[in-house]
């Protein structure tokens, strides 16, 4: 199987990098060859580029007659590094509209009013409009009805400060914790304890009497104990950053684990200002 994600405004005769992945029941494409392929858009006939080219896997797998096998990442799957060449264009971006239409990568309605509000900035006039938070009509003022390019590239030269929400993500499997500057902790204190279980051997030897004909018998007597460590107690007075939040837990010693399962109480206790994502 061959794929590969292209630029919509590249040109006949540009090169990209296309992916061959296996779907049969090949055993490695180390040292294969890429065959001329053409390639088609989504359920449709018509070919817009041509590949072919020597594989980059990437990795090794290697096996003996004896039944030995070293491997390093996945065989399976390789690059052709600038393998595919265009050969006809995508469909045309038509300029001739009068209006344009913006969409965000991350919906997000704060992020869609600061850009409505420096694109009305920068061109003194009500030309954008919000219409939900991944999307804003343009209108491309009089003075670029010729020129519209330069219109586009004075737009995509604002900068307009992004709303990033406070999340804090959680993955359970590997233990790692993420945590963006917007999160916040209320005052709130945090107790870690631990609780250790130690069973020791007191053995117990009974030695019989003199000329009484008995033998000696040892016995191990195994007593429990509970020692709980020494808790320690961090009091984090509204902390603003992830940066006094992760030197306030560290201050604990905990793991990341821990970590985890500390974040997950502060949310259940209201204490935390941010979404958690459990991964």
């Amino acid at each position: 199987m061959v794929t590969a994600t292209i630029d919509a405004f590249l040109k006949p005769g540009s090169k990209f990098d296309v992916v061959v992945s296996s779907i049969g029941d090949a055993r490695s494409l180390l040292g294969g060859t890429l065959l001329l392929t053409p390639l088609t858009a989504y359920g449709g006939s018509d070919v817009y580029a041509f590949a072919q080219g020597p594989l980059s896997v990437g990795g090794f797998d290697y096996s003996t007659p004896t039944g030995s096998r070293i491997a390093r990442n996945h065989v399976l799957t390789g690059r052709v590094p600038q393998g595919g060449i265009i050969q006809a264009s995508a469909k045309k971006l038509n300029l001739g509209n009068s209006k344009i239409k913006v969409f965000l990568k991350s919906p997000d309605l704060t992020t869609v009013n600061n850009i409505v509000q420096a694109i009305n900035q920068k061109f003194s006039g009500n030309i954008a409009k919000g219409v939900d938070p991944s999307e804003i009509n343009v209108k491309i003022p009089s003075q670029f009805k010729n020129d519209p390019i330069k219109f586009f590239a004075e737009l995509e030269d604002l900068n307009v400060q992004s709303d990033y929400p406070a999340k804090v993500v959680l993955n359970e499997r590997t233990g790692t914790v993420v945590a963006g500057e917007n999160v916040k902790i209320r005052p709130v204190t945090i107790s870690h304890g631990g609780m250790n279980i130690i069973i020791r051997n007191y053995p117990i030897i009974s030695q019989p009497g003199a000329f009484s004909n008995g033998r000696t018998v040892v016995m191990n007597n195994m007593i429990p104990y509970v020692v709980r460590d020494s808790t320690n107690a961090v009091a984090i007075n509204g902390a603003t950053t992830v940066q006094q939040v992760a030197k306030a837990l560290n201050s604990l010693k905990v793991s990341p684990r821990d970590i985890i399962e500390i974040f997950q109480a502060l949310k259940a206790a209201g204490a935390l200002i941010g979404d958690l994502v459990i991964l």
